[in-house]
């Protein structure tokens, strides 16, 4: 099924170099090949190829996924509307990738259709950027994952979309980013870090499920990831002080989470405590970055003195 999927990114990458067909008969056939193992794989089934059935859906979803992707950012098959068209196409792909993942009760669907949603951006990349895009797709994978989150707690599918989201943001950073991207940059991640955070809690919210380990080390993570891009961010664009307003920020965001969750009367103590926890920790972060010399010792002096009380 790898090799499947493989060779039909790779006919659309050929295609193009030889010039053999037309952009639109390249993403048409990619398409009739997506849905032709949609088709099959859900006929497989619930019988005897069950578990290659499974494995049909998912290379059809990776399949589609580059197909749209080409369709859009690639090729500009439909005109100024190119962008819009390729992100209803992938709103399309991921709503099917959840659907069927959820009615086989097949995380290895979900699991082939994000990852293939992953690598399609990797593996079509392009020579004239378009970050609005391609962070967009990003999102529009996340909420995917989100989506499927609150009916299933599939947990390797979340921690690959996390991997996988913040792998080809900072991998954005490399050579795509110039300064004056600096704002939807920001946006972007921002919103990266307010759909995996929910991630984190939205099942066992939702089932009444208390914490483990796990999702604590995967909320953490994903503060850790966030604050280390916000920080450079702002920083190349500003320069110091202005860090401290992302940090003061995360410490908004995380005492907002502990109030609504205490009001709530959400019964998750290590969930309760890990937000506490990181509120704490930025706001603790905060002062450094807005203050030195004696201004400095004196806040954290005052702010140690709230913590013991």
């Amino acid at each position: 099924i790898i090799v499947v999927v493989m060779g039909a990114i790779y006919f659309l990458k050929w295609s193009l170099e030889r010039d053999l067909i037309s952009p639109a008969a390249r993403v048409g056939v990619s398409m009739i090949a997506g849905v032709g193992l949609l088709v099959f794989g859900i006929k497989l089934l619930g019988r005897k190829y069950h578990l290659m059935g499974q494995g049909l859906l998912g290379g059809g979803l990776l399949i589609l996924y580059a197909s749209s992707f080409a369709a859009g950012p690639l090729y500009h098959l439909f005109g100024s509307s190119s962008m819009v068209a390729a992100f209803a196409l992938m709103i399309l792909v991921t709503i099917t990738a959840g659907v069927v993942a959820i009615r086989a009760d097949s995380m290895l669907v979900a699991i082939i259709g994000i990852a293939g949603g992953y690598m399609t951006p990797v593996l079509l990349r392009t020579t004239t950027p378009n970050l609005p895009g391609f962070y967009s797709y990003i999102l529009l994978l996340s909420l995917g994952i989100m989506a499927i989150a609150y009916y299933r707690q599939w947990r390797l599918l979340n921690y690959l979309g996390f991997i996988g989201t913040y792998l080809l943001f900072f991998g954005s950073l490399d050579k795509t980013y110039k300064p004056a991207d600096f704002q939807i940059a920001i946006s972007f991640v921002t919103s990266f870090l307010v759909v995996h955070s929910s991630i984190v809690y939205l099942h066992n919210i939702a089932r009444g499920n208390k914490s483990t380990t796990l999702e604590i080390i995967h909320l953490v993570a994903n503060a850790l990831f966030y604050a280390s891009a916000a920080y450079w961010l702002i920083d190349d664009k500003y320069g110091r002080p202005y860090p401290a307003v992302m940090s003061l920020g995360l410490a908004v965001f995380y005492v907002v989470h502990v109030l609504v969750f205490l009001k709530k009367r959400l019964a998750d103590r290590a969930l309760l405590v890990a937000l506490i926890a990181l509120a704490g920790v930025f706001t603790t972060w905060t002062l450094p970055l807005i203050l030195e010399k004696e201004s400095l010792t004196i806040s954290l002096s005052l702010l140690a003195f709230m913590f013991l009380w």
